[in-house]
């Protein structure tokens, strides 16, 4: 009846011009929509519940193992615990037969030289018998040892003392040959400058020379006009008039400007000369000046170097004597130094 009906449902839709030809029925669209998202929501929630359910079952099953665990562990603790207690291997009848230590804790076949149960016939005791053998050659081996160990000790403290006192000598002597190279470019710096010196004081004096002759032969030459002037000027090669007639037609005004020009040349003449005389005195001057100069840089310099002689020797000395008490006292420190006389002593009896 149920299917009839919606059979007659259908046939009305798709018969229906005014519904076939507008479009599908969306009623029945939305109702299957609407089914598809309720079927949806209840496989979520299907799926849902399973999955809690599998996650407590899982837990559940983990706390059923660990119970099981547990209740096995416990009765292990408590076997271990009753055998500890009551089933011991020393508390056992057989504990006498299967002792590892049993050989251990007997009493030796012998207790020294005077132990009572060594008679005759336990063959225990022999005449020239030395019990004390094997503890006294592990006391002789023990000293020796001791000794060997003191003496290596006593080396490598020497080679140590050695070490150091041969850095300390190289670092001297590369100290002093440093001081000493010091000295040298000193000296030869100080020597140097003495040459330059020297040179410059050879310049300045053969400048001096050159100006010494210049002004000889301006010298000469002067005097060989003043000469010539003179026989220019005397009376008899230039017929000179007499004072009277001498500036014969001249007028006093002519007259006084000779006079005035001749006592002009007169004065510049002297005025030269003086010139001359001065600059002289201060090329002589200034000459001695140097020359001292040069003698007091030169006696510094071998002061100087007398001076470093003297304290390079001193040094010396010293280092010389420092190494003298430290091999003293080196020797007086290893005095007891154990010689072949010591090891001689070995092996001359049979103990």
């Amino acid at each position: 009846m149920q299917r009839v009906k919606l059979e007659q449902g259908r046939q009305q839709r798709i018969f229906d011009p005014k519904i076939r030809t507008i479009g599908v029925d969306r009623q029945k669209l939305d109702e299957q929509v609407l089914e598809k998202k309720r079927m949806l929501i209840l496989n979520q929630e299907r799926e849902d519940w399973q999955d809690r359910a599998a996650i407590q079952q899982d837990k559940h099953m983990a706390y059923l193992e660990n119970e099981c665990r547990a209740i096995t562990l416990q009765k292990e603790k408590d076997l271990v615990e009753y055998r500890n207690r009551y089933q011991r291997p020393q508390v056992r009848r057989e504990w006498e037969l299967n002792d590892p230590n049993a050989l251990k804790k007997d009493f030796p076949a012998r207790q020294g030289d005077n132990d009572p149960r060594c008679g005759p016939s336990s063959l225990q005791k022999f005449s020239g018998e030395d019990l004390d053998a094997p503890n006294r050659r592990k006391r002789q081996t023990d000293q020796l040892n001791d000794w060997v160990k003191e003496q290596i000790d006593q080396n490598n403290m020497k080679k140590k003392l050695e070490q150091e006192e041969d850095r300390i000598w190289a670092a001297r002597q590369e100290e002093i040959s440093k001081r000493a190279w010091d000295i040298e470019q000193l000296a030869k710096a100080q020597k140097k400058q003495a040459l330059l010196t020297t040179v410059e004081f050879n310049k300045q004096m053969a400048e001096q020379q050159k100006q010494a002759k210049k002004r000889a032969k301006e010298d000469e030459s002067r005097q060989s006009l003043n000469e010539l002037q003179n026989m220019l000027d005397s009376d008899i090669l230039s017929e000179r008039a007499p004072p009277h007639e001498k500036h014969k037609g001249l007028s006093k005004t002519e007259i006084q400007q000779i006079q005035c020009q001749q006592a002009n040349q007169r004065n510049e003449l002297r005025q030269r000369l003086i010139k001359a005389e001065e600059d002289r005195l201060i090329e002589e001057a200034r000459y001695e000046h140097e020359r001292s100069m040069a003698l007091m840089l030169d006696k510094k310099v071998q002061i100087e170097k007398k001076d470093a002689q003297v304290q390079l020797d001193k040094e010396r000395k010293e280092q010389a004597a420092a190494q003298r008490s430290k091999k003293e006292a080196t020797q007086r420190l290893y005095a007891n130094e154990i010689g072949e006389q010591f090891f001689d002593a070995f092996q001359k009896t049979s103990r």
